[in-house]
């Protein structure tokens, strides 16, 4: 598709039960950098989940294989690509062409596609339901001016080991750009949606005997029901959690399923 004077590509996977004229929620997943909407396919396996849970999921794919997620530091950012707009006009496109519930479409993202998936929830909370990032807390230089159209639920999964993004805040990859923490991102979308400032967490199954322990911290009453939940994985890396990947070192990989965890999440949600 043509958006902003550029030529954008993406990846589709309709569910086997998919039917014109049957409207069902649609998922935007971002990839992280240096990857494309094939890899995090590859990666999450969403597509197993969208079969059984009846969703369609588009996988876009990046300017120079990144995204504007507001860092100010990678090609998109650099060049002033509008990828805000890109995913405005995507989701309007694929509306008309597809049985697309609109007031069901969410939007996920692992590491640059998760900073990014925050930034869409930032400004374009009119069109995204609901959010989830995986590895990407909030670029600081967002969440000076985030202003949310409505309260937005928001679910977070970050590892206490991330060496890209880290979990304390900072330089995400040592020099790209400056992330909040995920103590601060999570308190950014507790204020915003007005939620109970007081947490419940717990420990989240089925967090194996592999090295790590996964926590997960849930913040609820809040407006509209636009629950905060982090997911915070002891030990862990900067990975997919259940991907499957080979992770180093092997006892940082946890086998919390997010792809599952995530569409759990979501489908209790629609504007």
């Amino acid at each position: 598709m043509q958006s902003g004077g550029l030529t954008r590509t993406y990846y589709i996977h309709l569910p086997p039960s998919y039917q014109k004229g049957q409207p069902i929620p649609l998922v935007l997943a971002f990839h992280g950098s240096s990857a494309t909407g094939k890899d995090l396919a590859r990666q999450s396996h969403l597509n197993d989940i969208a079969d059984t849970g009846n969703f369609i999921v588009v996988y876009p794919d990046g300017y120079q294989q990144q995204w504007a997620d507001g860092r100010g530091t990678t090609p998109p950012d650099v060049d002033g690509v509008d990828d805000v707009s890109f995913v405005s006009d995507l989701i309007d496109k694929l509306a008309e062409e597809l049985a697309v519930d609109k007031q069901r479409v969410y939007a996920v993202g692992m590491s640059n596609g998760g900073i990014f998936s925050e930034r869409l929830a930032c400004e374009r909370a009119d069109k995204i339901t609901a959010i989830a990032s995986v590895s990407g807390t909030m670029a600081q230089n967002i969440s000076q001016d985030c202003q949310p159209a409505r309260p937005i639920p928001v679910l977070l999964f970050m590892g206490t080991d991330d060496a890209s993004v880290p979990f304390e805040g900072g330089e995400v990859d040592g020099d790209q750009g400056i992330d909040l923490s995920t103590a601060d991102t999570i308190q950014q979308w507790v204020d915003h949606d007005t939620c109970d400032p007081t947490p419940v967490t717990t420990e989240a199954p089925p967090a194996t005997n592999d090295g790590t322990s996964v926590l997960r911290t849930s913040y609820s009453s809040c407006k509209e029901d636009a629950d905060v939940v982090l997911y915070t994985i002891e030990g862990g890396v900067h990975t997919w959690p259940g991907s499957g990947e080979p992770v180093q070192p092997a006892e940082s990989q946890t086998h919390l399923d997010a792809s599952q965890v995530i569409w759990e999440f979501f489908q209790h949600y629609h504007q």
